[in-house]
């Protein structure tokens, strides 16, 4: 038992580095959406 807890306690922590990533990478892309959302409606504003 206390040999396999190093291999699940790796286990775990790889799993929560792929969530953060994933969850990093949907962010980074939903930010970025925003960003140029808004860079349109203020060339839209801005221009009329």
């Amino acid at each position: 038992m206390v040999a396999w807890f190093p291999l699940i306690h790796n286990f775990s922590v790889f799993i929560f580095v792929l969530q953060y990533i994933v969850l990093m990478l949907y962010v980074d892309t939903y930010f970025w959406l925003d960003i140029s959302v808004l860079q349109k409606t203020f060339s839209v504003f801005f221009s009329t």
